[in-house]
């Protein structure tokens, strides 16, 4: 894959995480359903023990999974 394809694709990964949410709440402004999936990301993300954090991590899109790490200050398990 390139670059540009690699991006490419962790857009639409993105895009459907969040088109999924949004059908799954019945919602239609996708702003929210951005803004509801990264805090609830985030308080996952500072709940669990750092090695499941990472492991959850492991399996969301690339793009989602920068989202995901951004402010994140690792604390030991």
């Amino acid at each position: 894959m390139t670059a540009k394809e690699d991006f490419d694709a962790a857009v639409r990964g993105t895009n459907e995480w969040i088109d999924n949410l949004k059908l799954q709440l019945g919602w239609q402004d996708r702003e929210r359903v951005y803004a509801v999936l990264l805090a609830t990301l985030h308080a996952l993300r500072d709940c669990l023990p750092r090695d499941e954090a990472i492991y959850l991590a492991a399996e969301l899109p690339a793009l989602l999974r920068g989202f995901y790490y951004a402010g994140w200050a690792s604390r030991r398990p």
